[in-house]
């Protein structure tokens, strides 16, 4: 049996810190709802494992779940012994986890990855793990951004590294909260830093010139980027601009 695409794209990356992080969105998300210290949370698709930090931060008691191997071993190399996060191998249409085990339930870079009512079912998933009143986030790439139009011929044709991927736009993410039956979701959009043209770039000339992670910035054009990043976190400016989008919301209480 052969490797699968994600144990490939992770066995493939030598070093978990040359990622671009993908959980300040949802960092941010989550710290604008106040007090989480002691709660349970659950990253379903942990990736190379760059949230943790956060929520260990936050006091939370973190479970990283992937199916790939590799991602694991990924997460691993970079939790170094941390005894705090706890590392499940483990399907995001079957949790093994109990109804209700988890305050918060959040991912990135999951969903998108499946067609027809395969995210439907995710987030469902994500609700049967989550106690009443608990927080999910949902974060998905956005339709109307560079990355989309570069992406798509090469989905269409099969020549993708992830494999399928939607883009939402945001009134595809608003009718998944619905369908799901979230209400009251707040949502947010976010930006590329440094900009999707930077990483194409250094992408691009990696076997010739190793370009850093990040190019030099002028600190007062910067702190007005990043306040005005800030600023816009939830606006419909960033809703259909950006690269990311997402939204947290709260599981209905039981009667």
């Amino acid at each position: 049996m052969g490797m699968n695409p994600w144990d490939r794209f992770w066995s493939s990356r030598a070093d978990a810190e040359e990622f671009y992080p993908q959980h300040e969105r949802i960092e941010r998300a989550v710290r604008e709802e106040g007090e989480w210290r002691g709660a349970r949370s659950l990253e379903v698709g942990c990736g190379a494992g760059g949230s943790a930090a956060f929520q260990l931060e936050l006091d939370l008691r973190p479970v990283l779940l992937d199916f790939s191997l590799a991602s694991l071993a990924k997460c691993r190399m970079r939790l170094r012994g941390e005894t705090r996060a706890a590392l499940v191998r483990g399907d995001a249409f079957r949790l093994p986890f109990k109804d209700g085990a988890f305050d918060l339930v959040f991912h990135q870079g999951l969903i998108e990855h499946f067609r027809g009512d395969g995210p439907d079912r995710i987030v469902r998933e994500n609700l049967r793990v989550l106690r009443s009143g608990g927080a999910v986030v949902v974060d998905v790439p956005q339709s109307f951004h560079w990355e989309s139009l570069f992406s798509r011929p090469f989905i269409w044709a099969g020549k993708w590294f992830a494999g399928w991927q939607t883009y939402y736009t945001p009134t595809a993410l608003r009718r998944l909260a619905e369908r799901t039956g979230l209400r009251h979701a707040r949502f947010y959009g976010s930006w590329m830093s440094p900009s999707y043209f930077y990483r194409v770039l250094r992408f691009v000339l990696r076997s010739r010139l190793r370009l850093p992670l990040r190019p030099p910035q002028i600190p007062p054009l910067a702190r007005l980027r990043a306040c005005a990043r800030q600023r816009l976190f939830h606006s419909p400016l960033a809703l259909w601009t950006g690269a990311s989008i997402g939204f947290l919301a709260r599981k209905p209480k039981s009667p």
